[in-house]
């Protein structure tokens, strides 16, 4: 789960997973969010929203090759990005704006 947010919640999570050219389509199941797969770029988007610390998000669910084609490497890139409100990656401090 998320690790030394000082007490802050992850807010705009987005996970990206660009997937293998032989990827059909995708049926998954996600306990938080909403995903998306665009069959022509294979490009897999979940859209996680607001991470619950105690209720952490889950993906699961299974993905349909082209017919006669090898299972993919395991080693998929994937991209997340995220906001966490009123705190900054160097430990800079905004008072006001």
């Amino acid at each position: 789960g998320p690790k030394q947010t000082m007490g802050r919640t992850l807010e705009n999570v987005m996970v990206e997973i660009p997937m293998p050219k032989c990827v059909l389509n995708c049926s998954l199941v996600v306990t938080q969010g909403r995903y998306a797969f665009d069959p022509v770029k294979k490009n897999l988007l979940w859209d996680v929203g607001k991470i619950d610390p105690m209720k952490l998000p889950n993906i699961k669910g299974t993905i349909n090759l082209q017919s006669g084609s090898q299972p993919p490497d395991s080693s998929l890139h994937i991209s997340v990005k995220f906001q966490i409100s009123q705190l900054s990656i160097s430990g800079l401090k905004v008072n006001s704006l």
